[in-house]
């Protein structure tokens, strides 16, 4: 006779966040508050196909809020 593993696959089980993510009072990751936190933004070509001459960030790094710039 093989014996199998117990596994939870088919099984009730009792999950301690589950009461607050039923009723949506869970705290998930991106909800949570961090200061000085910054966010970034991938800009792709306009054009399909292409050579790179020149690339400049002048007018980018000047915006407003923009901590830096990255290009290749």
């Amino acid at each position: 006779m093989i014996t199998r593993p117990q596994t939870a696959v088919g099984r009730a089980m009792s999950r301690v966040d589950g009461p607050l993510k039923v009723t949506g009072r869970a705290q998930y990751a991106p909800e949570t508050p961090v200061a000085n936190v910054g966010y970034g933004v991938i800009v792709s070509a306009t054009a399909g196909v292409g050579r790179i001459a020149s690339i400049d960030t002048a007018t980018a790094e000047h915006a407003p809020g923009v901590w830096k710039v990255l290009t290749h």
